[in-house]
């Protein structure tokens, strides 16, 4: 790689392009390999505009050496900075045919390389087998719509419900009024359990008339107990 003497406004500028750009669209289909990769119309796609508005340009030559062909990869800016890179590959044969072929894979890569956008599958010939592909990350749970307050969550099972912690149901609620000794007792159970029988009343009816109907059946009994004989 080749660059000229300073390439400090060259650098700002591609910094500047590969935040808006994106990667290229896999828009070809390799039926050797069974994949699809970006063409080179894809890679420069994705790169022409934002080249465009940061000044910065590029141009490609043929080159060839003892062993293969490529292509010659010169990113340039406005300022007149460059940056220069060559890339060969291997023929097994020079007609035109590979040769065709052999520059139109180089200028991809290399042209992707020097831009920096992310790599995608290619028809590349692989020496190794591909790794296999990370499982696709669960789908987002969507959060359940709030009916109710948020301290207050309906439980899995019956009619029972959680306020802060506590909770209250037709029968652990029930038992725990039957409980209640006296009407002291009673009006000291409603001041300590005010927040969650508000929140029962606005949100959950048949729970709220359980209750009421409870409280006022112990409140009953024990005014009956208090009758002297």
């Amino acid at each position: 790689m080749e660059m000229s003497e300073k390439i400090d406004a060259l650098a700002k500028a591609l910094s500047a392009a590969q935040g808006e750009m994106g990667g290229a669209v896999k828009d070809a289909n390799n039926p050797f390999f069974k994949s699809s990769y970006a063409d080179l119309g894809s890679v420069i796609a994705a790169i022409k505009d934002s080249f465009a508005k940061n000044g910065l340009g590029y141009t490609q030559f043929p080159v060839r050496d003892e062993a293969g062909a490529g292509v010659e990869t010169i990113l340039m800016h406005e300022s007149g900075q460059w940056i220069k890179s060559h890339y060969t590959l291997p023929l097994a044969k020079f007609d035109a045919q590979s040769a065709g072929s052999c520059l139109t894979y180089a200028r991809r890569y290399a042209l992707q390389a020097i831009a920096g956008i992310p790599a995608v599958d290619d028809d590349g010939n692989q020496a190794n087998a591909s790794a296999p592909a990370a499982p696709p990350p669960p789908p987002a749970r969507k959060p359940k719509a709030q009916k109710t307050p948020e301290n207050v969550k309906q439980e899995a099972q019956g009619k029972n419900i959680t306020v802060n912690g506590k909770e209250y149901g037709p029968i652990t609620t029930c038992k725990e009024i039957n409980d209640l000794i006296d009407e002291v007792q009673m009006e000291q159970w409603k001041a300590d359990n005010i927040t969650a029988l508000k929140l029962i009343k606005q949100n959950h009816a048949d729970l709220n008339g359980i209750i009421n109907s409870a409280f006022a059946a112990r409140k009953k009994a024990i005014r009956d107990e208090d009758i002297p004989f």
